[in-house]
Protein backbone atom coordinates (compact mmCIF):
# COMPACT_ATOMS: atom_id res chain seq x y z
CA UNK A 1 0.00 0.00 0.00
CA UNK A 2 1.35 3.37 -1.17
CA UNK A 3 0.48 6.75 -0.36
CA UNK A 4 0.68 9.46 -2.90
CA UNK A 5 0.21 12.86 -3.97
CA UNK A 6 -2.32 13.83 -6.72
CA UNK A 7 -0.69 16.16 -9.22
CA UNK A 8 -3.76 17.75 -10.52
CA UNK A 9 -5.71 17.94 -7.46
CA UNK A 10 -3.00 18.06 -4.62
CA UNK A 11 -4.79 15.49 -2.39
CA UNK A 12 -3.47 12.66 -0.61
CA UNK A 13 -4.57 8.93 -1.85
CA UNK A 14 -3.66 5.33 -1.26
CA UNK A 15 -3.23 2.43 -2.97
CA UNK A 16 -1.23 -0.48 -4.95
CA UNK A 17 0.94 -0.26 -7.52
CA UNK A 18 2.70 -2.55 -9.61
CA UNK A 19 5.59 -1.50 -10.98
CA UNK A 20 8.27 -3.47 -13.70
CA UNK A 21 10.51 -2.34 -11.72
CA UNK A 22 12.15 -3.30 -8.39
CA UNK A 23 12.98 -1.04 -6.37
CA UNK A 24 10.62 2.47 -5.77
CA UNK A 25 12.16 5.27 -3.42
CA UNK A 26 9.78 7.42 -1.35
CA UNK A 27 10.92 10.21 -3.84
CA UNK A 28 10.76 8.84 -7.08
CA UNK A 29 8.66 10.32 -9.77
CA UNK A 30 6.44 7.86 -11.20
CA UNK A 31 3.15 7.64 -13.96
CA UNK A 32 0.57 6.15 -13.04
CA UNK A 33 -1.75 4.46 -14.60
CA UNK A 34 -5.13 2.91 -12.89
CA UNK A 35 -6.25 -0.12 -13.70
CA UNK A 36 -8.40 -0.92 -10.68
CA UNK A 37 -10.26 0.01 -7.81
CA UNK A 38 -7.18 1.40 -5.81
CA UNK A 39 -4.80 -0.30 -8.06
CA UNK A 40 -2.04 1.26 -10.58
CA UNK A 41 0.42 0.71 -12.58
CA UNK A 42 3.60 2.43 -12.17
CA UNK A 43 6.20 3.50 -14.96
CA UNK A 44 9.63 5.24 -13.29
CA UNK A 45 9.89 8.59 -14.70
CA UNK A 46 13.90 8.56 -13.85
CA UNK A 47 13.69 11.61 -11.73
CA UNK A 48 15.99 10.36 -8.61
CA UNK A 49 18.23 7.99 -10.24
CA UNK A 50 20.73 6.06 -7.07
CA UNK A 51 23.20 4.57 -9.57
Amino acid sequence: MIEYTDSDSEKKKKGMVISRNKFLEEDDQVKIKKIGHKLFFAVDMGGNDAS
